[in-house]
């Protein structure tokens, strides 16, 4: 069995999910080396890329480092909305 056949969805989200796991697990055990870069996979072609991403000063999180406030309006819309 081939890619062709089997295909490769399966094997991807295995490989996002790896990856994933391993960035908590350094976040968790205090590895600083985990911030500072977003990675991404390409499925297609087996490669992995880090892209160095910096904070942004007018940010409040990336300023402070603190939630000041969570406001439910910025990530809902209407039609999320209970009644």
């Amino acid at each position: 069995v081939d890619c062709a056949t089997a295909g490769v969805a399966g094997p991807v989200c295995g490989a996002a999910g790896a990856l994933g796991a391993d960035r908590v697990l350094r976040i968790a055990a205090g590895d600083d080396s985990a911030f500072g870069h977003r990675a991404t996979y390409d499925g297609w072609r087996d490669r992995l890329r880090q892209v160095k991403v910096s904070a942004r000063p007018d940010c409040p999180l990336c300023a402070t480092g603190e939630i000041g406030a969570i406001d439910a309006s910025r990530y809902t819309t209407g039609a999320c909305q209970s009644p």
